[in-house]
């Protein structure tokens, strides 16, 4: 189980960084006693309240990508004069050159002594990189959100280290889709996917819990070609395989797929055979719906003139980190499936991922930085901060593993929204 879950967590950098289908190598530390910190913050019981005009800096490095780039943003705005952000460079993870960019990135934060609170987007090679920050400051609280490294060594560096609970959505995919009235449910992959851990982890507990909810579990194995053309055949096949499954199985059959590309067609077949769709891959309410309902707010273009390839492009990207379009995004879907009568058989996570983490990021720092919070790590603060984007009803726990719970690493999963 130790492997199972660490590897799990592995996943989700992968899905940060867009690439849902890229593999994962193995991780096999295993902790040998309760990890502490390796620098010492400064003691909670010294923190200062902070005025809202203070100087005090909050620096973030993150991915180039729209989500992360666009959440920085609108936290640039919340707290103007306050921020510093830096972009981790593009390359492998294990290239030397890439390895030194990173390392300067800290030592430009180290020399600002304004900075107090740092967050990042935890990617490969983070724990080694940040060693050199760590040379010569001691005195700024460190967060990771979404990682890619040993949880153990991780947790040495970091004070809170906050990450979607990936494995957990295996447990509650079945309980949503139980909850719908499902008497069947597909899990479409294939051997590519299945070969990471991670997500043979969430397959292997989505199949037990649908066992013990009894729910007839299939597994589908999907194609998975590869060449410029992969996506029209992948939805393709989505498109003509539902009815076929739904012709076997009856109406009351959920249906979950491990690849992001293909969750337009997914939703838009489940929709056309009455069928029961209980979570996207990723938790987001972005994920597929736009093109498959066709909501107000974007655009759709079909890339290469087939029927299977219609994608949605936001109409003003900046909004997709905007909390009242994100709601204004869920009232649309909400609408769209209760008004063709599948209330109950549609579920989604309320917020987008990264865009969670990232401004669950800075409103704990501030809250930390003027005192208001139980310690370093306070999970009362954490819950109220998640469900104030999200709605009553997250999950959260600290990470254990091997019979070690590692109190400063913080596992979330999301409320679910199931639209009646």
């Amino acid at each position: 189980m130790k492997k199972n879950i660490l590897l799990t967590l592995l996943l989700a950098i992968t899905l940060t960084l867009g690439a849902c289908s890229s593999d994962i190598t193995e991780t096999t530390d295993t902790p040998t006693e309760q990890p502490s910190n390796a620098h010492e913050t400064v003691e909670d019981e010294d923190v200062e309240e902070v005025d809202e005009g203070d100087t005090v800096k909050i620096a973030i490095i993150t991915n180039a990508i729209d989500e992360e780039l666009f959440s920085v943003q609108a936290m640039t705005e919340k707290y103007p004069g306050r921020v510093i952000h830096e972009i981790w460079p593009d390359g492998y993870w294990d290239n030397p050159e890439k390895l030194e960019k990173m390392k300067s990135i800290f030592e430009r934060i180290a020399a600002d002594p304004e900075v107090k609170f740092l967050g990042v987007s935890a990617i490969y090679g983070t724990n080694s990189a940040i060693d050199k920050l760590l040379e010569t400051r001691d005195d700024i609280f460190i967060m990771y959100f979404s990682y890619a490294e040993d949880p153990k060594e991780s947790a040495k560096r970091a004070d809170i280290i906050l990450q979607a609970n990936f494995m957990k959505a295996g447990y509650d995919i079945a309980r949503l889709a139980y909850e719908a009235g499902a008497k069947t449910l597909v899990h479409y992959s294939f051997f590519r996917h299945m070969s990471v851990n991670a997500i043979a982890v969430r397959h292997d507990i989505m199949k037990s819990e649908c066992e013990r909810l009894g729910i007839e579990f299939v597994y589908s194995d999907a194609p998975d070609p590869m060449g410029s053309w992969v996506d029209t055949f992948k939805r393709e096949y989505i498109l003509q395989d539902v009815p076929r499954k739904v012709a076997e199985y009856g109406q009351d059959t959920a249906f979950f797929s491990t690849e992001c590309v293909v969750q337009p067609a997914l939703i838009r077949a489940v929709m056309e055979e009455g069928a029961i769709f209980p979570s996207p891959c990723c938790p987001s309410p972005y994920q597929g719906f736009p093109s498959a309902l066709k909501l107000d707010g974007f655009s759709f273009y079909d890339r290469d003139g087939g029927t299977t390839r219609l994608d949605a492009e936001f109409d003003n990207p900046e909004q997709m980190v905007n909390p009242d379009f994100i709601q204004a995004t869920i009232e649309q879907i909400d609408k769209t499936i209760v008004g063709a009568g599948m209330g109950g058989r549609f579920s989604i996570r309320p917020f987008p991922e990264y865009a969670l983490n990232i401004f669950v990021t800075f409103d704990y720092a501030t809250k930390w930085m003027a005192g208001k919070t139980d310690g370093k790590v306070d999970l009362n603060v954490l819950r109220e901060l998640i469900e104030s984007y999200t709605g009553p009803g997250a999950d959260i726990e600290p990470y254990t593993e091997e019979g070690i719970t590692y109190d400063n690493y913080i596992l979330y999963m999301q409320p679910s929204i199931t639209f009646r």
